[in-house]
């Protein structure tokens, strides 16, 4: 059990979670003091337990009263965090675990709490001990900016859980998480109890996870797709490979977009569609802002219909144009099918083009393409060199900011000294580079740039496949960067790549600065 000793560490975990955003809808730090008053109002019959590693707190999970109403005095909310240096090593789950012990001995039947959707670690920690996913609250809360969904989860504990299975309930070991409050600590390592806005009294949507985790598989299938047209040049993204029925990046990815929007939004969701299925290839009209278009406005939709989808309205039949009559359950897996298959043909498709497949600009064909840069740690030698490329990365943002980008004024001899600066070297010229600065959680990108003359190689897409490489290989759990809010594609495309934005703030000299972060755990 927490005592008032522990508060310090407590309110350090916390603020750790405030601070990653993706644990909460909280911005506000937490001090020792208001962490040691809650503890001491709540009291034994709301406990919070904490987790020590050589004598020091690194874990803790906390029980709230669910409602004050005396039929619900057996439900509790819970939250769980985790301090940075301690994930991915059993410390959630041994405090989760002593949480539900704890629980159970006071006489509670219930745990629940509300996870954000995105936080998949954390819905993979509740589902091990045995946490279900019951339900869906989209747009509950918004951060910094941003609606945020959160699954809603629930355990059942002592008689309640016993008597689950005559009642039609799955058991423990069934496909869902559990937890209590607005979300999920970051790295799978518990969810926030307690602290934000509590749900209606009424039933939740009644499904057991299908819908959600059947959006999450296609979604990131169909990003994945729309990902394979970045850093390619329009003749890149239009090429069609030299074999019968291939298809252009463009048409795949229009294709794919528009497959799960009838098989979703129509069969599923009931919504009239007017495909045109025979011209969905054609790429002359498209390009790759129309797709990305495409794409931000189907995904929110995709979710919301298949979140809606229970375990009895899957069992309904609808006529598949193609297929016949198909139950729902079966049109889902065709539309999963569908953009998996089509996500092997567009990944094959931009590999042929990085190998040579089409022309490129100044007449190279795949018997002349140029040889594949080699990439490595700079040398204070190559100060100028690195300068130079940075200076022509960043040339096309002159009219657009207030202020030269930070990578342009930076001292690459300094930079490059402190031993993280790689760069990308053709026929003896520097086309790519890429700073990184070692942090005690997280590799920290600190510049990436690529010579504007070599865009639709995907050499962005090498610089930052190697950043989170490094990362693992120095055993952090995380990426980090950071770049100006004017710089809009490149946080779409960081966000294509698993990046979550964590703030925004005015920074370097009146900068606007946007923070973003991706979790490795996965």
């Amino acid at each position: 059990m927490a005592q008032a000793a522990d508060a310090p560490s407590i309110a350090r975990i916390y603020n750790q979670g405030i601070d990653e955003r993706i644990a909460t809808f909280e911005t506000r730090p937490r001090s020792a003091d208001e962490i040691a008053a809650g503890l001491l109002a709540k009291g034994e019959q709301e406990p919070t337990v904490v987790v020590e590693q050589a004598g020091q707190v690194v874990a803790w999970a906390g029980l709230s009263v669910y409602r004050a109403r005396e039929c619900y005095a057996g439900v509790g909310e819970h939250a769980v965090y985790v301090d940075r240096a301690a994930r991915r090593k059993g410390a959630g789950a041994a405090a989760l675990a002593g949480l539900l012990d704890t629980a159970a001995a006071r006489g509670y039947w219930k745990l629940v709490s509300r996870i954000f959707v995105d936080n998949v670690a954390s819905r993979a920690l509740h589902r091990t001990l045995g946490f279900r996913e019951v339900g869906l609250y989209r747009r509950h809360g918004r951060l910094d900016g941003r609606w945020i969904d959160c699954v809603i989860v629930e355990k059942l504990l002592g008689p309640a859980a016993e008597g689950a299975a005559v009642d039609g309930e799955r058991g423990a070991d069934s496909e869902g998480t559990a937890g209590d409050g607005e979300s999920a600590a970051r790295a799978g390592e518990g969810a926030p109890a307690g602290e934000g806005e509590r749900g209606a009294d009424g039933e939740n949507t009644a499904f057991d996870g299908e819908g959600l985790a059947a959006a999450g598989f296609l979604c990131r299938s169909l990003e994945r797709i729309v990902g394979c047209l970045d850093e390619l040049t329009v003749e890149q993204q239009r090429w069609r490979p030299p074999a019968p029925g291939s298809n252009s990046l463009l048409g795949i990815a229009h294709h794919a977009l528009s497959n799960a929007e009838d098989n979703v939004l129509g069969l599923l969701g009931g919504e009239p569609m007017a495909r045109q299925r025979a011209t969905e290839f054609d790429d002359r009209a498209l390009d790759a802002p129309s797709i990305r278009a495409q794409w931000a406005a189907l995904e929110p939709r995709l979710v919301a219909c298949l979140a809606e989808q229970t375990p009895v309205t899957l069992l309904e039949s609808v006529a598949h144009r193609r297929r016949g009559r198909l139950s729902r359950f079966e049109v889902l897996i065709v539309a999963l099918r569908h953009a998996a298959e089509h996500l092997g043909q567009a990944e094959l498709t931009r590999d042929l083009v990085l190998a040579g497949g089409p022309a490129r600009p100044g007449g190279q064909g795949q018997a002349g393409a140029p040889a594949r840069p080699v990439l490595r740690l700079a040398g204070v030698g190559d100060a100028d060199a690195v300068a130079a490329c940075v200076r022509r990365a960043y040339a096309k943002y002159d009219g657009r900011l207030p202020k030269p980008p930070l990578p342009v004024l930076a001292d690459y001899a300094a930079v490059i000294a402190q031993g993280l600066t790689w760069l990308l070297e053709q026929d003896g010229a520097c086309v790519g580079v890429l700073v990184l600065e070692a942090e005690p959680h997280a590799l920290l990108i600190e510049n990436v740039a690529v010579d504007p003359a070599q865009q639709g190689r995907g050499l962005g897409r090498v610089l930052l496949d190697f950043a989170e490489t490094e990362a693992r290989r120095r055993g952090l759990g995380a990426v980090r960067l950071y770049t100006h809010a004017r710089m809009t594609e490149n946080i779409a495309l960081y966000r294509r790549r698993g990046y979550v934005e964590t703030a925004r703030r005015t920074t370097h000299g009146g900068r606007e600065t946007v923070f973003m972060r991706k979790d490795l755990s996965g």
